[in-house]
């Protein structure tokens, strides 16, 4: 990505480390993305949008063991692949709840590819989460969104009034 990007290249480095990115083992370069753009899974710099999220009454007590089986629901129902949805953080709240810090990420499928949603995509995902238009069962329960979060890349112009969540 760096050699094809001038805008980006300052930020590349050539060490690389290894994390994990949900279940998803990635090797990047130690240099991270200018922010607000973050690695996804394939050490690309695109600039999520940011969710979070609640299921108000989920059927277990350890989320870890459903991690994979709730990405793979989330993602069917936000058509997106599953590499593009990342789980940042959970935790258990009063109720009991589960609270989640949720990124989505813009498809990555070479280097030439967006490093942010186009304003349609945003309003689709957005709209998704509002309508409560995506898939529930008993094991997860009914869900709440607590906040859909426009980092910079998101908030420029007239699409910023079309975006905020009133």
């Amino acid at each position: 990505m760096c050699s094809n990007n001038n805008t980006l290249a300052q930020f590349c480095g050539s060490e690389s480390d290894s994390s994990v990115n949900g279940n998803f083992s990635v090797s990047c370069p130690t240099q991270a993305c200018p922010p607000p753009y973050e690695y996804t899974v394939d050490c690309f710099c695109a600039a999520p949008l940011v969710v979070n999220y609640r299921l108000k009454s989920p059927g277990f007590s350890d989320f870890r063991t459903y991690i994979n089986a709730f990405q793979s629901m989330m993602s069917r129902g936000l058509k997106i692949r599953i590499d593009q949805f990342y789980i940042q953080k959970f935790e258990w709240e009063e109720g009991p709840r589960l609270g989640m810090h949720l990124k989505l990420f813009p498809l990555y499928v070479d280097n030439n590819s967006s490093h942010v949603f186009n304003t349609s995509e945003v309003l689709r995902l957005r709209n998704s989460f509002l309508d409560f238009d995506l898939p529930t069962n008993d094991l997860f329960g009914p869900f709440e969104l607590l906040d859909f979060i426009l980092l910079d890349p998101y908030r420029d112009g007239k699409s910023q009034k079309l975006l905020m969540i009133s």
